[in-house]
């Protein structure tokens, strides 16, 4: 794999925003226009601009799903800040030498998600192709971007010839568990404790334990 931008997978957002400004409570619709036709509804929103003003506004944007690029580690700091920085540009030198394979969200040449796949796997697993550090930047959650991610990490895995994909999941987070459940996974093996490091920006290192279950899916 060279460093040339790969795009795996495009997609529109198309957002009609009607607002009332008198300090109300507003809704907005967001009509999202994507193979699953997805239609959200924002609640809630609150404004505070001049009253009895009407403004009306319309956006579409492209979503591409691309490969990792070197310039996204500083971009990606939405995520834990700077003490994250040394663990994003070792996640780069991972998909640089093929050790693994990371997806990007890009809307507007900025990332907005990212997924992992690990090929070695997990100790519990190592033949089977590891999915990890799904997320997504908290203004487009709720959008199925993450399902989307996890679509075309499991395509990478099909098209290396892999017939599983695996992923590990938080004892304390039962509402991803149901998600990656519904999209096919199945809890494979008993809870077990898992641990990875990371150093701050202050070169201080700290280990982040979890109980997680790992889950797998057969294609």
């Amino acid at each position: 794999m060279t460093n040339q931008e790969t795009e795996l997978y495009k997609t529109s957002i198309g957002c009609s925003i009607g607002v009332a400004f008198e300090g109300r409570v507003l809704d907005v619709v967001f009509n999202i226009s994507n193979p699953r036709s997805i239609r959200v509804k924002l609640l809630a929103m609150k404004v505070s601009l001049a009253d009895d003003i009407l403004a009306r506004h319309a956006l579409t944007t492209e979503i591409v799903v691309r490969d990792l690029i070197k310039s996204d580690c500083a971009a990606l700091e939405w995520h834990g800040g700077t003490d994250f920085r040394a663990w994003y540009h070792a996640q780069w030198r991972n998909h640089r030498d093929e050790l693994a394979r990371v997806l990007i969200a890009d809307v507007n040449n900025f990332p907005i998600g990212q997924v992992a796949v690990h090929w070695h796997g997990k100790p519990t697993h190592p033949l089977v192709p590891d999915v990890q550090s799904l997320r997504v930047f908290p203004a487009f959650r709720g959008l199925k971007i993450g399902s989307l991610l996890l679509d075309c990490a499991e395509g990478v895995v099909r098209e290396r010839g892999f017939s599983h994909i695996s992923l590990s999941v938080a004892l304390d987070n039962p509402r991803a568990q149901k998600l990656y459940e519904r999209l096919g996974y199945h809890v494979f093996g008993d809870i077990y404790h898992d641990e990875w490091q990371y150093i701050d920006a202050r070169g201080e290192t700290h280990t982040v334990r979890e109980e997680v279950l790992d889950l797998v899916k057969h294609f």
